[in-house]
């Protein structure tokens, strides 16, 4: 795929939003990308070694992403692998302000395993090619395993933090926090869908590809600022769905040449957590 053309150190890239509306775009690479602001301790040493998600392609988890907690605030070691006790914050961890106007971000992994948060907010994010992470909880100190349903603050508009996540190509993880929040992706139990609620059902999430459903998600990647020519040198990349599945969304049809994401889920299956509104 002609899209790789840098070296693997060079494209992980690690992106902060920060206040406001922001329109993020990870391009190839394993990046880190956050539509709110970075902690304290990262935003006052800023540093990019390089393959920081760590990802493992011989098990498709990232070295922070415990798949038995999925929800809960991430906390990692010294080495940027997570534990269940001590440890400091994620470096995409973040202070769950609530502002008069809310940060709406559009976030787009695009091409590589990536590990995106939108923070408070409505965001729509969209993994892209490859094994991605999608975090939409706009509160990750929720309850004591952070399963509690996210609500708006009082006086402020009842979709504060909805929002909308597409995992597209690859074995993703999508993550809800509120009964808003809207998780697209394919085939039953090949990704991970994980909400504070009930773990079945229409309504948060979707896995099912219709022609509804493709035109939704097509239209919405555009109208949050799509670039619909990123995947224009890839052979097979259909000009009439904006170089799709090659894009960056990601976007894969049965018969495409990599429709391939199907089989036994990777992840235990989430409980029923029951989570009360907070």
């Amino acid at each position: 795929m002609e899209r790789h053309i840098h070296p693997v150190g060079n494209r992980a890239d690690i992106i902060y939003g920060g206040l406001g509306n922001d329109f993020l775009h990870g391009g190839s690479g394993d990046d880190a990308i956050s539509g709110s602001e970075a902690l304290a301790m990262y935003y006052d040493n800023p540093l990019n070694a390089g393959n920081v998600l760590q990802y493992d392609p011989a098990t498709t988890l990232f070295a922070a992403y415990n798949p038995y907690a999925p929800m809960a605030k991430v906390m990692v070691d010294e080495n940027g692998r997570f534990v269940t006790e001590g440890g400091i914050d994620f470096l995409l961890n973040f202070e769950a302000a609530v502002t008069p106007e809310p940060d709406n971000d559009m976030i787009f992994g695009d091409l590589g395993n990536d590990w995106l948060v939108g923070g408070p907010g409505r965001d729509y994010m969209f993994g892209g090619l490859g094994d991605d992470l999608i975090n939409a909880d706009d509160d990750h100190g929720s309850g004591p395993d952070n399963t509690d349903v996210d609500t708006a603050p009082a006086g402020f508009p009842a979709d504060y933090y909805d929002d909308i996540v597409f995992g597209g190509s690859g074995r993703d993880v999508l993550i809800a926090s509120s009964t808003g929040d809207i998780l697209l992706d394919w085939t039953g139990e090949f990704n991970s869908y994980i909400v504070p609620t009930s773990k079945f059902g229409p309504g948060t999430v979707n896995r099912h590809s219709n022609a509804a459903i493709v035109s939704f998600i097509t239209q919405l990647g555009l109208s949050s600022g799509l670039d619909a020519t990123a995947g224009a040198k890839v052979p097979g990349a259909d000009p009439k769905r904006y170089f799709e599945p090659y894009g960056e969304l990601g976007l894969v049809l049965q018969g495409d040449a990599i429709d391939k994401d199907v089989g036994a889920p990777r992840d235990p299956q989430p409980g029923n957590k029951g989570g009360k509104k907070k």
